[in-house]
């Protein structure tokens, strides 16, 4: 009977971890709301890292400025600990 009161409550926290799951949106169906379709990732994370709007071109704009910040924190990070 402990066994099966740890598994009962290893499931109730699945079912509210937004982890992508189908279960993700289960408390919104209980609850009579639409909830939302697809996963937690294309629901909430896609819109986030590819806005509408985000042109190749700039895709490769940013991912150029990322990688010169990058470097110049590096360098400074390396000419600090020479300096050491």
């Amino acid at each position: 009977m402990v066994g099966a009161g740890r598994s009962g409550a290893t499931n109730q926290v699945n079912v509210y971890a937004p982890n992508g799951s189908q279960r993700a949106g289960w408390p919104r169906l209980r609850a009579g709301d639409a909830g939302y379709a697809g996963s937690f990732i294309d629901h909430y994370l896609l819109p986030v890292i590819y806005p509408a709007g985000l042109t190749p071109q700039l895709q490769v704009v940013l991912g150029v400025a990322v990688i010169a910040i990058n470097m110049v924190v590096y360098w400074r990070l390396w000419r600090r600990r020479r300096a050491i």
